[in-house]
């Protein structure tokens, strides 16, 4: 009975290392609802559906390797589909061409939660938890042929679309929600009149972002209504799920930890800093430090420090008015080199989470008053700026040399002593 004990103590402990290994969060949202009448030759049966998966390169937006398609159902033989395009190629100017062979989604080892709605009941908090369980996440890395180490490891996303298998003119298709914006395109808009609910609101509604990323825009419109072929092109039909780094501590655990080096507002004026160091630098030799946010480049000039010191180089940038991750890249011209090369910054939206908002009925039987901490208050910080100055020296028969400096402004001056 000891030993049995020992061993399910051994697998819980496990377990709970293999849960904190990595956070994954999922930026999805979804609506839909209603569905017209079917027909025999133009229909589509709640629970036809699946999801392509992407792996794309969060710092370019790229896709990396090929899109899959997972589904719950068996869906095979005459299947007209759009090749495997993702919504980035798309996005990029691929053609949406039609293929009638070689469509073999992958089946999963647990059900999808359903993501497609006929009545407007978003079910996307079950989606979210599916796609960021670990065992969904390692079943997807190993299909794609993505190792599940370098997808964990802040640098990607997983880019989620909704697909459907609906059968129109009699003819089987397996579409996401731009795939189907496009052949409508091609058909002049005729899908939309037999299929609409499901093309251009259930589809495309099922899954968008809640801020941008990857390129593509969140979606502020409505949830429950018709959406025209650019709106679905654009922005619905899209998921994502991310994941944070992580680095064992002293005991060897794991735990969940955020990548970024800072933290910021949406809209709003922010000061990022680095630490310059490395032999001297001085008027004769100064040091320049650039900082590239955003497609701007910020150059701070005259850095100065003396041999085995450092200096802070500061910029004052504003921040983007929607939630977005940013790298800075700080490059040095001069003797110095930067304490960081690149800066992670995630930029976010207190709206996003709004604090409770307390009312005069609300009750805490529970409540007991502790004491109020002692906590050291610092209300100012400083360091020094060293600027070197230029001294004249005596020389040979009582004279002085011409005297060259540069001011704090960058100018040179000369002056015969």
């Amino acid at each position: 009975m000891k030993i049995i004990k020992q061993i399910i103590c051994l697998l819980l402990s496990l377990c709970m290392l293999i849960t904190i290994a990595y956070a994954a969060d999922g930026n999805m949202d979804g609506g839909g609802g209603g569905m017209e009448d079917a027909s025999k030759e133009n229909f589509w049966n709640i629970g036809n559906e699946g999801v392509r998966v992407t792996v794309v390169d969060k710092n370019t937006n790229s896709p990396m390797l090929r899109s899959l398609d997972f589904t719950n159902i068996n869906y095979t033989g005459k299947v007209f589909h759009g090749g495997g395009g993702n919504k980035i190629n798309y996005k990029n100017g691929k053609k949406l061409s039609l293929k009638v062979s070689g469509y073999n989604p992958i089946s999963v080892k647990s059900s999808i939660p359903q993501i497609i709605s006929s009545n407007g009941s978003s079910n996307i908090s079950a989606v979210k938890e599916y796609f960021c369980d670990e065992n969904t996440i390692r079943y997807i890395s190993e299909k794609i042929g993505f190792p599940y180490e370098q997808l964990i490891n802040g640098d990607y996303v997983l880019m989620i679309e909704p697909i459907a298998y609906f059968t129109y003119a009699g003819q089987k298709f397996a579409f996401t929600a731009t795939e189907a914006a496009m052949f409508d395109t091609m058909k002049n808009g005729l899908v939309r009149k037999v299929l609409g609910n499901l093309t251009h609101k259930n589809l495309p509604l099922a899954m968008f972002l809640e801020y941008d990323e990857i390129g593509f825009g969140s979606w502020t419109g409505s949830t429950n209504r018709f959406v025209n072929s650019s709106e679905i092109i654009n922005y619905l039909g899209i998921g994502t799920v991310r994941f944070d780094d992580f680095s064992p501590n002293e005991d060897g655990d794991k735990p969940t930890i955020s990548s970024y080096d800072y933290i910021y507002r949406v809209d709003t004026d922010v000061i990022t800093a680095v630490t310059v160091s490395g032999g001297q630098s001085d008027p004769k030799n100064p040091t320049t430090v650039s900082f590239s946010i955003e497609g701007r480049t910020y150059n701070v000039s005259n850095v100065y420090y003396p041999e085995g010191d450092s200096q802070l180089v500061w910029v004052k940038w504003h921040t983007p008015r929607t939630p977005k991750n940013i790298v800075i890249n700080v490059s040095v011209r001069g003797p110095g080199s930067p304490e960081k090369a690149t800066i992670n910054c995630k930029i976010e939206d207190l709206n996003q989470n709004p604090p409770p908002n307390p009312t005069a009925d609300d009750r805490n039987d529970s409540f007991t008053q502790s004491s109020i901490p002692i906590r050291a208050e610092r209300t100012s910080a400083s360091w020094s700026v060293w600027k070197p100055k230029w001294h004249k020296h005596m020389v040979d028969n009582g004279y002085y040399k011409t005297h060259h400096w540069q001011d704090s402004k960058g100018n040179w001056h000369s002056k015969d002593v």
